[in-house]
């Protein structure tokens, strides 16, 4: 290989790598802003909810469905969030600890933090 095709073949190898990279930080910066719209939601509803409270605490309505549909709604919300924490954390080669809570990278066997074994 003469030095032309080697430097042919860097830059292609660069070029893709490059591309490799800007999917993966546009794909985390659209499963962030999700998360973001989500947890917006999430302090809308809960604002509902205490509107509701106050309102029953002042005898003008009860609203007992409604909330238990907005806490519900809530919840589903939460699940949709660490969803897309986990894809984000694929994404970024990292995982939790069981039981610490604390990131991790993929490869490594053991918490740095706690010392548990991470499977």
């Amino acid at each position: 290989m003469d030095f032309m095709e080697k430097l042919v073949s860097k830059v292609s190898e660069g070029t893709k790598v490059l591309s490799k990279k800007t999917d993966e930080l546009l794909e985390l910066t659209e499963l962030k802003m999700e998360i973001k719209h989500l947890e917006d939601e999430i302090e809308e509803a809960k604002l509902f909810i205490g509107e509701m409270v106050y309102r029953s605490y002042l005898g003008k309505e009860t609203g007992t469905a409604e909330m238990r549909e907005k806490c519900s709604e809530i919840e589903q919300m939460y699940y949709k969030i660490q969803q897309l924490t986990q894809e984000v954390n694929e994404i970024r080669g990292v995982r939790l600890c069981p039981h610490c809570n604390i990131e991790i990278r993929e490869y490594l066997n053991f918490c740095p933090s706690c010392g548990s074994k991470v499977v």
